[in-house]
């Protein structure tokens, strides 16, 4: 009950429950004395702590605003949305009596975690032989809450790989609820007889219809070269058949719904994506390619013991 008054903006609602015991029916008469107290409004939101993040990466996570009445519950949900970003170790939100009557501050404490992250590696295979891989990524880039990636692969031997891929992402783009990714790409692939070479480019935009689900359209555009020695005809093996030069051009739809409790370090939840992407020249697109995929991946998280997560991951 004192939770209900606090969320309906009686912030210093009080409910004290006084029993009274009847021991001839062995029963309890139950009073509850509510004092609702005044109802209180948020005059100012306060960041503190945050020395690369902007404030506006965190407001607008939060499920109040400057004048709301006071919430208990839209507090709640400002801190585990702030939390969600992944971009803090702790997230602590408190309210002080304001100068105002009837109104209280909010104040946002955060601690900043590295966002940025380094990899190298190398291996062997007895397919690819020698293989060098690197990626270089920052999910708070330039404190404005966008993710920013390059990654690259290289192989050597008769079946080789190099791959080179530049990512971006906006989750408010021009500040408002759309999103926009951009995706670019090259790649080199050698097969016995041939090999084929790619680059594309792929922009997204999506928009939440709930807090948890959210919906994605994308487009993108491939420029696809096979190089072969014995020529373009169909002696080739069944691999090469299955590759075509040209412009590859398709449009794409995706639903996600996502649960996790921190986007980049997961420790429950669950997180989902159904897409389909079709090329067609039916829809007025300039394409040498005719194709319709549909793709779903489950991922779940469950605490166990310890720091240890149980993830389970399926496509």
């Amino acid at each position: 009950l004192t939770n209900i008054y606090k969320n309906l903006g009686y912030a210093y609602a009080n409910v004290t429950p006084n029993s009274s015991i009847d021991q001839n029916s062995k029963t309890v008469d139950l009073n509850l004395e509510v004092e609702k107290g005044e109802l209180i409004y948020i005059n100012r939101i306060q960041i503190v702590g945050n020395t690369k993040t902007r404030d506006k990466v965190i407001r607008r996570q939060m499920r109040l605003y400057e004048g709301d009445l006071y919430s208990e519950a839209g507090l709640n949900a400002s801190k585990s949305r702030i939390y969600q970003l992944g971009f803090f170790e702790t997230v602590e939100i408190t309210s002080e009596v304001a100068d105002k009557n009837n109104h209280v501050n909010i104040n946002v404490e955060i601690k900043e975690k590295s966002t940025g992250t380094f990899q190298l590696g190398a291996g062997f295979s007895s397919v690819e032989s020698f293989i060098a891989t690197a990626q270089i990524s920052q999910n708070n880039f330039l404190g404005r809450g966008q993710a920013l990636s390059l990654s690259a692969q290289l192989s050597f031997g008769d079946y080789a790989r190099q791959l080179a891929t530049l990512q971006f992402y906006e989750p408010y783009f021009l500040d408002t609820m759309w999103s926009l990714g951009l995706n670019g790409y090259m790649t080199n692939h050698y097969y016995r007889d041939f090999v084929r070479k790619s680059t594309g480019i792929s922009p997204t935009f999506g928009y939440p219809i709930t807090p948890d689900l959210r919906i994605n359209m994308g487009y993108t555009l491939e420029k696809i070269e096979i190089s072969t020695d014995f020529g373009t005809g169909s002696t080739g093996p069944a691999v090469y058949n299955l590759n075509r030069d040209g412009l590859s051009s398709a449009v794409s739809g995706s639903v996600i719904y996502d649960t996790r409790d921190n986007r980049l370090f997961p420790t429950r939840g669950q997180y989902h994506v159904l897409n389909y992407e079709i090329s067609d020249q039916t829809l007025g697109a300039e394409s040498d390619m005719e194709f319709q995929r549909t793709n779903f991946s489950f991922k779940y998280y469950h605490p166990l013991w310890w720091t240890m997560v149980l993830k389970i991951n399926s496509s």
